[in-house]
């Protein structure tokens, strides 16, 4: 397993000796995290960074250096703000990566946050991060790792920037035997609904559901569970017939935060997590 190390000091070490890593992930405040990769890209840009006693600086004077102070770096990969990273931003993400760098001695990509990255996204990045194009740097992040497949984090070296918002293993487990009795016919879609409405303001109900369908989907592709037992086979349907329950939960967190009534947003996830229209 990688191993969590401080970020500034150990990301100077590789860029000191040369030895870059293909892919860093970095877990905690988003807004952190992406203003620490900001930072770091710009001197993975940079063609002659200069040494000072805080490290490696760019020299803001080369052509490389010069493109990114203009905002329009064609070796410097964002995805559109405020745009999920689905399956299509992932592979126009791979595909930038494929093309040799036009300026910069590498081309780098920010990526994130990678929350509620559904199954096929996931697959695409994993596939890539198995085997990276040469010259290329992935700087990936998202708020808690465990919403991110561990075999994307085994492909990384990761940073914890502190702050991971925390979810009890109990809420897990009980939202798993809700999602159950779903399916068994114990409870309707319309209760559980009713239920989970009256309660998500007082507990982490969205990032609980998020790491349930997580380790499902881990569990079935021979990763290791989190927060839920190995056996999860009664689960499995929940990604069967194309359905992707971590797109279905960034539907539903959006619903909630632009205020839709919160038994509303639950009722119609959870139909469609039985296959109701």
């Amino acid at each position: 397993m990688s191993s969590m190390w401080n970020a500034s000091t150990k990301f100077e070490e590789d860029l000191q000796s040369g030895r870059v890593f293909h892919a860093y992930f970095l877990s905690g405040p988003e807004d952190e995290a992406l203003r620490l990769l900001e930072s770091w890209s710009r001197r993975l840009l940079c063609h002659h960074p200069v040494r000072e006693e805080k490290g490696l600086v760019p020299c803001g004077r080369c052509l490389s250096c010069l493109a990114y102070l203009a905002e329009g770096h064609p070796d410097l990969y964002r995805p559109k703000e405020g745009a999920p990273l689905g399956v299509e931003e992932v592979r126009e993400a791979i595909q930038f990566a494929s093309y040799r760098p036009y300026l910069a001695p590498r081309r780098v990509l920010i990526l994130g946050p990678l929350r509620l990255m559904g199954a096929e996204a996931s697959n695409a990045l994993l596939k890539t991060l198995e085997e990276p194009p040469p010259g290329a740097v992935f700087l990936l992040y998202s708020q808690n790792h465990l919403e991110v497949l561990p075999t994307i984090l085994s492909r990384c070296r990761r940073v914890d920037l502190g702050g991971e918002g925390q979810v009890e293993k109990e809420l897990v487990g009980q939202l798993a035997s809700d999602i159950r009795a779903l399916m068994a016919g114990d409870v309707t879609a319309v209760d559980l609904a009713q239920r989970w409405a009256k309660s998500y303001q007082e507990a982490p109900l969205v990032e609980a559901l998020a790491f349930l369908a997580r380790d499902v989907l881990a569990a079935e592709t021979g990763g290791t569970p989190d927060f839920l037992p190995r056996e999860t086979s009664d689960l499995a349907s929940l990604w069967e017939k194309g359905r992707d329950p971590l797109r279905l939960l960034m539907d539903l967190r959006h619903q909630l935060a632009f205020h839709v009534q919160a038994e509303n947003a639950f009722l119609r996830f959870l139909l469609s997590l039985e296959g109701s229209p």
